[in-house]
Parts: structure tokens; sequence; C-alpha cells
């Protein structure tokens, strides 16, 4: 059961190399019976990747469709040592404490650039980690990098939406982070032609992990740890 793929859904390896590439991912796998709430989760649901914890897992979503789409791709799952509660969570009103709150691709989206600043975005973690993280918890949001061909991607319709892309400057009170990616991976393929798409995007990873040693400033993904 690759539970690694349902995770991420989309480019795996690239999203799972940046959270494992934080050491407070591999500390969280020792621990049993935690609270946890994913937000933003629909048929990737990247709190699987807890899943070894036994935990209490809340499989937050935006709107129903993605709430039905969570609860499809957790009952093609067997054997799953977390219990896991598909829920309707609104990002902005989140009800309780937790010991992990995790994000993927979600934060960016939260607060866009031609609606937000990154002061306010950084202000929404604190409020994260004092409001809704029990002490000695973390959260975590994996994010899109700055691309180093941003300009142009844009240009050519690749990047129509104003996510916000983070750089390893940004949200500098993280306690450690985690990065993957240069600038080969900036999609998938794999859902669009499948088997040769599956490998064509193996091919850019392992390139581009190459490429990482190289120009380790423009990371695609970013993976920022916030600790109580």
């Amino acid at each position: 059961m690759n539970l690694e793929k349902i995770a991420f859904r989309w480019s795996p390896n690239l999203w799972s190399t940046a959270l494992k590439g934080t050491e407070c991912y591999h500390q969280l796998l020792t621990q049993k019976k935690m609270r946890i709430l994913e937000i933003g989760a629909s048929s990737s649901i990247v709190s699987l990747m807890f899943d070894v914890t036994q935990s209490d897992i809340k499989v937050g979503c935006w709107q129903k469709k993605q709430m039905s789409e969570a609860t499809s791709a957790l009952k093609d799952l067997s054997n799953l040592q977390s219990k896991y509660t598909v829920a309707q969570v609104d990002a902005f009103e989140i009800v309780g404490k937790f010991d992990v709150i995790i994000m993927k691709s979600v934060l960016g989206g939260l607060f866009r650039t031609h609606n937000s600043t990154l002061d306010e975005c950084e202000l929404y973690i604190k409020s994260l980690l004092k409001n809704n993280i029990n002490e000695g918890g973390v959260f975590i949001t994996i994010d899109n990098g700055k691309h180093m061909a941003e300009k142009l991607l844009k240009s050519i319709g690749i990047l129509k939406t104003r996510w916000r892309r983070f750089s390893i400057q940004d949200l500098s009170f993280a306690d450690n982070k985690g990065f993957a990616g240069a600038i080969l991976t900036v999609g998938s393929l794999t859902y669009r032609i499948y088997i040769i798409g599956f490998f064509i995007d193996k091919l850019l990873f392992n390139l581009d992990c190459l490429l990482m040693k190289l120009l380790p400033k423009h990371p695609n993904v970013i993976c920022s740890v916030f600790k109580k």
C-alpha cells in the first residue's frame, strides 16, 4: 500500500522529499496517539504520512465535494493504523487544539499575492500556534517555492493563478525547513499520460535532485515547521 502516492497525489516524490527533509517529521513518527488536523484535503490526503503513529486524524476539507473525494480515497485503503474522520473545516475558523496541524499547497492559496501580504500570512501562523496547537505541538505547511523561471512561466500561462509562492527567506521564524526540486519539476504528467508520464516525472525529479546541489536557493517545494 503506497500511502505516499495517495498522500501527495501529484508529484509525490517531490512533495514527500520536502517533508522528509525536516527533522521534525522523523521525530513525530516516533510518537503515538496524537491529535492531528489536516487542512485542505481532497483526494490528496497528506496526513496519511503520519498513519504509523496510530493517531486520531481529522481530515479537514473545504467543501462537500472535497469531503467526498477524501472519503472515497480512504475507503480504498486497508489496514490503516490511525483513525480518520473526514469533516468540513474552514482554515480561518478552526475549533479545538491539536498536536499537529498540517497543510499541503494551501497557505499560498489562503494568502494570494493580489489580496494579502506576507505579514498577514505570518500573523495567521502565529495565531494558529497560539490558539490551536497544543504545547510541544507543531504546525507544518508544505508550499510551492518561487520558481527560477517564474516570470517566463507566467507569460506562457503555466502559473495563471496568483497563488503565493514562497522563497527560502520567507517565513523566516520557522524552526525547521525541508526543500525539494529546482527547475524541472513544475507539474506532474503521471495523471495526464499515465505510465509514460510516470517515467518522465521520475526522470525529471532525479535530474532536479542533482540541480538542487547547484541551485539550492530556488527550491520548487518548501516545507516549513513551526513549533510551540
